[in-house]
């Protein structure tokens, strides 16, 4: 076969397979025969958000429980055994819901609690943070003990914090127990100082965070809080707190009472107060 005849065998040949592919198309009349290519799909860039937040990271730190009020005049501890709360100070130059701040870890996210017990007030650190533009307050994550993850990351609208390594070891602690052991004088002189003395020891295998809320009734007010303590006790250690109020001299003759509260227990101890001692009188 010569060149020609072989050059118009192909020809009829491909005519014929473009007939073939034309007619597999049914319907569709219009078709050239000639498979349209997929698009191939592009990687989307990441969004980046509309309105990214000023947000500053103040301090960070962690703690079993929290001290907040429980009643408009006392407040308590909360937190179980198997829970725990980190604690970020941040300032906010504009308007930010505390739900916009998320805590990432292990595979879990986190908002923070907005509401804790009866107000705002997060002894003995400040106030929580409230969504006002320019505020400076803290924010509360509740999160499992021990956390579970070698890594933790705070994210808000355009920004983010991975935290230290020294926080993330902390919020990976076991939990722990302790022994309390509260005293305090039977009577104090007006216008001297009574000392409520707090010894705490870690009875567990793990360093833990003792926290306990310290209320007063009396001499002259039916209750009042007085403050929080924190104590980092290692294992097999013991840890001494003390506080000291001083009662009025116009409080003579009446009594007042701390009421220390923690998470497994109180105790009451009831101080009255009796004249102050005479002194410097002249004999002569």
């Amino acid at each position: 076969m010569n060149r020609r005849s072989v050059l118009a065998a192909l020809a009829t040949g491909t005519a014929a397979l473009a007939g073939c592919l034309g007619d597999s198309d049914g319907e569709n009349g219009d078709d050239d025969g000639v498979p349209t290519p997929e698009p191939t799909p592009t990687a989307s860039p990441t969004p980046t958000p509309e309105n990214p937040v000023d947000l500053t990271v103040e301090a960070v730190t962690v703690a079993p429980q929290v001290v907040m009020l429980d009643t408009p005049d006392s407040i308590a501890t909360y937190g179980g055994r198997d829970a725990q709360f980190l604690l970020v100070e941040v300032t906010v130059a504009e308007d930010l819901a505390p739900a916009d701040l998320t805590l990432t870890a292990g595979g879990e996210e986190y908002e923070p609690r907005e509401w804790i017990g009866e107000g705002l007030s997060l002894y003995p650190y400040g106030d929580l943070y409230f969504a006002t533009e320019g505020e400076t307050g803290w924010v509360a994550f509740e999160l499992p003990k021990p956390l579970g993850s070698s890594s933790a990351t705070l994210a808000w609208p355009g920004g983010s914090d991975d935290l230290a390594g020294a926080v993330v070891g902390a919020l990976n602690r076991e939990p722990t127990s302790f022994d309390v052991t509260v005293d305090a004088p039977e009577q104090v002189p007006a216008d001297s100082p009574a000392t409520l003395s707090v010894s705490v020891a870690n009875t567990g295998d793990a360093t833990g965070t003792f926290v306990g809320a310290l209320n007063r009734p009396g001499p002259s007010i039916a209750y009042t809080p007085e403050t929080a303590v924190e104590l980092t006790v290692e294992p097999g250690a013991t840890d001494t707190w003390e506080y000291s109020y001083t009662p009025d001299l116009e409080d003579a003759g009446a009594a007042f009472t701390f009421v220390f509260v923690w998470r497994d227990g109180d105790e009451r101890r009831e101080i009255g107060i009796v004249e102050p001692e005479e002194s410097g009188s002249d004999s002569s």
